[in-house]
This record gives structure tokens, C-alpha cells and sequence, in this order.
């Protein structure tokens, strides 16, 4: 049998005064629903795979293989959240690096990962002296929110990077910021360039100068302070502040007691160091801020708030720094939404 819904089309057709108010309040809370809802221009996952270097310089890639990939495997093997079928592993002159993937569900990654660094910090105890690091990258999901330029004809690396520092400062004031992080930004060091020829005629090598500053800025125990009530040991350091400090450094003593200073047989300079990743704006020295947004959050309102932050903190830049958004993920969503509720309109309209 079929049912009657003459009935039912009959009521609408009466009481179409009531079907109006239902069709507006569900076009109302539409919209309200569209401009209340979080936003975001990329869809929230989580990636279990993760990936561990170690830097072994100097060595080949047989030795990397031999005396660093294969303990790190092993290690890793030892975790059965680990996926051994899917583990990769590749070794170069000087690092090796491994693919890993986890059989837990995504939202125990975090605590898996933070398992496995904290072995892997352990063994590296274990591994050659010349191992220089063991990284773990294990966050590949996270976007970028906006980026930010800021770029001066007359400034500084150093000071573009202040400002930078100072732009990233007020933007964790943000409860919604995930992280602000500056790039390009040049690093300032004090560079030490030996003279062979020198060095030979005192009868010392690179090495050997090396090792006399090395042993010389370790910590050395001084001894202990032992009242009644404590005994706490005593260290002595020995940082390096200038330029000045480094060149009267002692690196030699001779059999009739005359001193050999490190500016004797070498040049120390500061300067920029060598920085692959140094950027530029407009032909000018430039900083770029990256800044990301917590997952779940409207990165519409966040756009907002950003805006704030960076119209209090441009008043107080000088007028030769400026600032450029290179990327604006608040401003393209802004759009789109607006462009989605205008294109529906017209179609509603006509």
C-alpha cells in the first residue's frame, strides 16, 4: 500500500506561514552555525611515522652502518609499538637515517615518541665518541598559519633577528598560537683560522691545538665546600666573552718558560656564520616569523588576533623596518567562506 501524504502537502499548502518560519530559522542557524564553526584551511591528522638521523662525521658508510645504524636498530627493534616490517634504514659517509613507523593508535604517538628519544638520548652513550647528535623528527603534521616578513634596506641580520624575537614574544600572548618560530636568521660566532706554517715551526698540529683549548674550557673540579650542614662541589668555569679573552689565550708553554698565545698563530674574528638558509625581501636583509596554529581552533579568529598583535607591535618598529605577510591561511578561509555564502545567495535569489 502506499501512504497517503495528501495530507501532509495539504497542511503545508495551509499553513504555509509556519513553513516559512521554519525555512528561516533553519537558514538563520545555518549561518550562524557557518560563521560559529571552527575553521581551518587543512584538515586535522596525525602522521605515526617518524624519522631518526644520527651524524657520525668522518666516518664511511660502512662504518655508519656497522657501529651506529645497526645498535640504533636494535634499540628501536626493542619497542614493540615499532613496526619492524616497515623500518628502513639508510647509511651515507657521516649519518645514517631510518624510517619508523608506529602501531599504536595516533593518539599515543606522542607518548611513544617521547619513549623512544629518551632511550636513543641514553645510547648514545654507548655509540662511537665521534657520534656528533641523534635526531628524532616526529611532528610532520603541523602547518603554517601565516608567515611573516620583515625586511629593512638599512638594519642588520642581528637586529632583524631582535625583532623577530620580539614579534614572537608578544605572539605567545595568543592562547590559540601553537608556535612562532623565526628562519633566515643569521647567527653571530668567533671564528679561529690557524696558520699552518706557525704552528710547525713551535712544532704543533691542529690537533694538538685543539685539544689544548678543548681540555682547557671543560669544567674543572675545584674541590668541595664541606660545612656542617652540606657538601656541595665546587666547579670552575672558564666561558669564552670576547674576541680580546680568546686571542691571550695560552696554548703553548716552551722549556724556557716563555708563553705561546693562540694570537701568535692564528686569526680570531667575529662574524656571521655561514647560514644556507639566510633570506632576503624586497632586495632587503630579512626575517621570517612562522607562525602555527593549535589544531581544533577557528583560524579565522586567530587571523584577528594576530592582526592585533601585529598593529600594536609595528608602532613601535622604526620606520625603515617593515612588515609583509608571505603567506595568510586567516585571510584565504576569510575569503572562501564569504565567496561560499555570496554564491549561495545569488543562487537562493534567483
Amino acid at each position: 500500500m502506499k501512504k497517503d501524504t495528501s495530507g501532509i502537502i495539504l497542511n503545508a499548502i495551509r499553513h504555509k506561514k509556519i513553513i516559512y518560519l521554519i525555512a528561516v530559522a533553519l537558514v538563520v542557524f545555518g549561518l550562524v552555525g557557518l560563521f560559529r564553526m571552527n575553521r581551518d584551511e587543512f584538515p586535522t591528522f596525525d602522521i605515526k611515522q617518524g624519522l631518526v638521523a644520527a651524524v657520525y662525521p668522518g666516518a664511511t658508510a660502512e662504518q655508519v652502518r656497522q657501529q651506529v645504524a645497526g645498535p640504533l636498530e636494535e634499540l628501536l627493534f626493542s619497542f614493540s609499538e615499532v613496526e619492524r616490517s616497515s623500518l628502513k634504514s639508510y647509511s651515507r659517509d657521516g649519518i645514517c637515517y631510518m624510517y619508523v613507523d608506529l602501531t599504536t593508535p595516533a593518539s599515543k604517538k606522542d607518548e611513544v615518541w617521547s619513549k623512544i628519544k629518551l632511550k636513543l638520548s641514553t645510547a648514545k652513550l654507548t655509540l662511537p665518541t665521534g657520534v656528533a647528535a641523534i635526531v628524532v623528527l616526529d611532528d610532520f603534521s603541523e602547518t603554517s598559519a601565516l608567515l611573516i616578513a620583515l625586511d629593512s634596506p638599512d638594519k642588520g641580520s642581528l637586529e632583524m633577528k631582535h625583532y623577530a624575537e620580539d614579534l614572537c614574544t608578544r605572539l605567545r600572548t595568543i592562547p590559540e598560537l601553537a608556535k612562532a618560530t623565526v628562519i633566515g636568521a643569521k647567527e653571530q660566532e668567533i671564528a679561529v683560522t690557524a696558520d699552518l706554517d706557525r704552528l710547525a715551526s713551535y712544532g704543533m698540529n691542529p690537533a694538538s691545538l685543539m685539544l689544548s683549548y678543548t681540555s682547557a674550557t671543560l669544567n674543572s673540579f675545584g674541590g668541595t665546600f664541606k660545612p656542617d650542614y652540606a657538601n656541595s662541589p665546587i666547579h670552575i668555569d672558564n666561558p669564552v666573552t670576547s674576541e680580546q679573552e680568546l686571542e691571550d689565550y695560552i696554548v703553548h708553554v716552551g722549556p724556557d718558560g716563555n708563553f705561546l698565545r693562540l694570537r701568535d698563530v692564528a686569526t680570531v674574528q667575529r662574524r656571521y656564520a655561514d647560514n644556507d638558509k639566510a633570506v632576503s625581501y624586497n632586495g632587503h636583509t630579512a626575517v621570517i616569523v612562522n607562525v602555527s596554529m593549535r589544531q581544533d581552533n577557528n583560524i579565522v579568529d586567530f587571523g584577528e588576533d594576530v592582526d592585533k598583535v601585529l598593529a600594536e607591535f609595528s608602532s613601535t618598529l622604526p620606520d625603515s623596518v617593515h612588515i609583509s605577510r608571505i603567506t595568510d591561511q586567516p585571510k584565504v578561509v576569510r575569503t572562501s567562506i564569504l565567496g561560499f555564502v555570496g554564491t549561495c545567495s545569488s543562487r537562493c535569489w534567483w
